[in-house]
């Protein structure tokens, strides 16, 4: 498959002597060398190709096969056979390499040279040849070399005066596109883009594994099943990766290898605690140069870890191969216990099968966990820790009860809670365990009373427990927030980031600064809140790292704020790197907040098809107490969407799932009553129900004037929208002015989305007229017939009248999608095909209409 991305990265190279392509087996370096090969030959260049293996570690026979190889490419005049004879395969002296390299810079035109293979024939003598050719050639000739291992060419000093360039595996790799365009075009597989995604994840892009990949797929369904469960124990890649790779390594580094493919991670001192090597170091190094799918985790190279299949494979075949697995894991939490590693020691306790170790261990580390704010790690642990050994524990059913409250399932905290008050033998003391139980009810949507309380408890435990204070004043933020409250709310958020700083508790810092963004997001200072956001995410980087949770907390807010601003591009990008990460670790408020921006944002690039992914991903979140806010938020968000479509079906399900929820509830909390409110306005001036719309008109205006958010503006600009429908110009003109003196410079977006009729009457095109046409009897008896509300029946006398849904849209001031949804349903209703047939009805009824008149006169 042609990789125009890496030829377009090697036409960069051609100024250099060597681009040396190093990486494992199956990484696809002949492929790249071969199709840069044929570019070249292409474009009238020199070529000429060698391939190695191992009869080839001679350096008489190498000196050889490079003359032949240009030979065949060179024209015999340019390049004469005596000027290359050589005697058998016998190392000749200096003077034939000297002689080599002139013949080359008298071909008067570039030359590439291209060496594959080169670890099987890589000895020191051979080494030596190349490093003389490189040292003298001459600016003509760049040489290609491609190979598993580095060899010993003098590079240091290539590198030092920028004369070679380098091709690796993060080179190599296939990317999410490459993948699927392999699979499609190469095997006939459609795995789609998220499929070829998946498949980069899973096999990093090594091309081999994607090879391998295919014979599994072919003639099979379930694929997304298949490539989230492709491992290196899979037989294909079992066999691929023995035959290609451990065999041929020597015992030592085959042991090396199995022991060190149980870490996670490792130095060299870890390698050496469990392999009991003296020089690990020189081992790793040995494995680094040897390109057995090693991966350096930092710039230092100090830790590593193995490409995941290979480290799959090892660890299946580890057992077979007589490693005594307990005693490894054994050996690494003894080590990493002395290193400080607790997170490390706790894996390994786990992976043991040791669980009263690893209990201490994670009683021992939790808290730094959630300093950091990576609640998806403690919960893992914690879910493989059997609950005999959870209850019987000292401190882990409080540090459960942080777990779930950091994730938003506070229904289960607070179970979890009154489980610790029945046996009183757990180890948080009673201020923890009052903060956990008022920070549950406080971010579950408790009354007033609550948020005082939790109000209260923050003074009383500031000077004492600075930590649990601030976390408790970081949810009373965001409730307070949720309830429009946002004079409260900024107080609380600024000390939350005072005591937290106090406490040394980055992540909940963090926190306090994204709740400070949404406040200034909802006066309309998206700019204000995206510079203290990057600030907050350099520190997020600094000691979360920047695939965590407290940066995808930055990431999303930021791109909250672009949004805000109209750059809808950053926003995208911003959102879906943060999404994603905010779902894996489990706090759904913040999710559905972020996935509603994210939601929006696809639908404003016109990607509506995304938008309603990013909210069926959303409602798969939906758990335990969250899932009401969680179903509003998506229909609310469902229903805005599809109002833009022609799906009248779907429409209708989803305000109908959506009424009966609010019904079967009953008294809803204030920020669900928001959703389902504003949702069934829009349903009322959808379908034209201009009584009920009038009637709710005043009671959602009075429920704003409470409320001050980001929310706020768009639903006014509902508003504006229903008072024109219903004929209320001078009101509708009041509050639309009213909005764009307030919140037009703040909330772009706001009046980027707004409806036709609203844009109409801002930039003073209205012409006044909210209502349709007189209708005939005809008509109306139609509507009465089939169930027309006064809407659809405005919409139907213009459509017989022949004119086009821009028209019409024009006319009543609508959206010309909203005329869309009405034609259709109008014709759906009638049972008409189309518009013509709707026309013949009606005049057909006209008629039996004027007859029967007659015939009663």
């Amino acid at each position: 498959m042609a990789r125009p991305r890496l030829l377009a990265m090697a036409s960069a190279f051609e100024d250099k002597r060597l681009v040396l392509v190093t990486a494992a087996a199956g990484s696809g370096k002949t492929t790249f060398m071969s199709q840069w090969y044929a570019a070249l030959g292409e474009q009238g260049r020199l070529v000429a190709w060698l391939s190695l293996d191992e009869r080839d570690r001679n350096p008489g026979r190498l000196l050889s096969l490079l003359a032949e190889s240009l030979r065949l490419a060179a024209d015999e005049a340019q390049l004469s056979g005596e000027r290359f004879a050589l005697n058998g395969f016998e190392l000749q002296s200096d003077d034939f390499i000297d002689s080599f390299v002139n013949a080359v810079s008298l071909l008067g035109q570039r030359t590439a040279v291209f060496v594959d293979d080169y670890y099987l024939a890589a000895t020191p003598e051979n080494d030596l040849v190349l490093r003389e050719i490189l040292r003298l050639a001459p600016p003509n000739l760049l040489i290609v070399l491609s190979s598993r291992a580095y060899p010993d060419l003098g590079l240091a000093r290539l590198r030092a005066y920028s004369a070679m360039a380098e091709v690796d595996f993060d080179q190599l790799r296939f990317d999410g596109d490459e993948a699927t365009a392999f699979m499609r075009d190469v095997h006939g597989i459609d795995i789609g883009r998220s499929g070829g995604e998946l498949f980069c994840t899973r096999t990093e892009g090594w091309i081999a594994g994607l090879q391998l990949a295919s014979l599994s797929l072919k003639g099979r369904e379930g694929h997304v099943e298949l490539l989230e469960n492709f491992a290196g124990s899979r037989r294909e890649v079992a066999d691929y990766l023995s035959s290609f790779v451990l065999d041929e390594q020597s015992a030592d580094v085959r042991d090396f290898l199995f022991r060190t493919a149980l870490l996670d991670r490792f130095d060299c001192d870890l390698a050496g605690a469990v392999t009991g090597i003296a020089d690990a170091q020189g081992m790793i190094e040995l494995v680094e140069a040897a390109n057995l799918f090693i991966v350096p985790l930092d710039d230092q190279q100090r830790w590593y870890r193995y490409h995941h299949l290979f480290q799959d494979f090892l660890r299946g075949r580890a057992p077979r191969e007589g490693i005594d697995l307990p005693a490894v894991y054994a050996a690494a939490v003894r080590h990493c216990e002395e290193c400080g590693l607790g997170e490390d020691a706790v894996a390994y306790a786990l992976a043991s099968r040791d669980e009263a170790k690893a209990a201490d261990l994670i009683a021992e580390s939790a808290m730094a966990l959630i300093y950091k704010g990576d609640i998806p790690r403690l919960a893992s642990w914690l879910e493989s820790v059997s609950e005999s050994v959870m209850q019987s524990h000292p401190r882990l059913p409080t540090i459960r009860c942080w777990a779930l409250f950091h994730a938003g399932q506070w229904e289960a905290g607070e179970a979890a809670l009154g489980e610790i008050a029945q046996r009183r033998g757990d180890g948080g003391d009673t201020a923890e365990i009052e903060l956990l139980d008022v920070a549950m009810r406080v971010a579950a949507d408790e009354l007033e009373d609550i948020l005082v309380r939790g109000g209260e408890l923050v003074d009383r435990l500031e000077d004492s427990a600075p930590f649990l204070a601030g976390t408790l004043a970081n949810f009373v933020t965001m409730s307070r927030i949720g309830i429009g409250d946002y004079e409260t709310a900024w107080s609380f958020c600024d000390k939350a980031g005072t005591l937290l700083l106090r406490a040394d508790c980055p992540y909940g810092y963090i926190f306090s600064r994204c709740t400070r963004a949404i406040c200034l997001i909802a006066e309309g200072k998206a700019d204000v809140a995206d510079a203290e956001l990057a600030k907050a995410e350099q520190l997020a980087n600094r000691t979360a790292g920047n695939i965590s949770f407290a940066a995808a907390l930055c990431r999303g807010w930021r791109g909250a704020c672009a949004y805000e601003r109209g750059d809808l591009l950053t926003a995208r990008q911003q959102l879906e790197f943060a999404v994603p990460l905010i779902r894996r670790c489990g706090n759904i408020e913040i999710q559905r907040r972020l996935a509603v921006y994210l939601s929006r944002t696809c639908a404003a690039l016109g990607d509506r098809a995304a938008a309603h992914d990013v909210l069926d991903e959303l409602a798969a979140s939906r758990h335990g107490d969250s899932a009401g806010k969680t179903r509003t938020t998506v229909a609310a968000e469902r229903i805005r969407l599809l109002l833009g479509e022609e799906d009248v079906r779907q429409l209708r399900l989803v305000w109908a799932e959506l009424d009966r929820f609010a019904a079967r509830e009953g008294v809803l909390p204030d920020r669900l009553l928001f959703d389902v409110e504003i949702s069934r306005l829009r349903m009322m001036i959808a379908e034209g129900r201009w009584g009920e719309a009038a009637g709710a008109t005043p009671r959602l205006a009075a429920w704003l004037e409470r409320r001050q958010n980001s929310a706020r503006p768009r639903a006014e600009l509902l508003l504006v929208e229903a008072q024109i429908q219903l004929g209320r110009q001078d009101a509708a003109a009041s509050r639309l002015a009213r909005q764009a003196r307030v919140t037009g410079e703040r909330f772009p977006m706001v009046f980027r989305e707004a409806p036709d009729p609203v844009q109409a009457l801002l930039n003073g095109d209205w012409d006044g007229e909210g209502t349709g046409p007189e209708t005939s009897d005809a008509l109306q008896l139609a509507a009465t017939e089939h169930g027309l509300s006064a809407r659809e029946g405005e919409i139907l006398s213009l459509v017989i009248e022949g004119h086009k849904n821009k028209w019409i849209a024009r006319r009543l001031g609508l959206s010309e999608h909203t005329v869309k949804w009405h034609v259709r349903n109008v014709l759906e209703k009638l049972g008409a095909p189309n518009r013509a047939s709707a026309g013949a009805m009606v005049r057909h009824l006209e008629l039996a209409s004027s007859r029967a008149a007659a015939g009663r006169r």
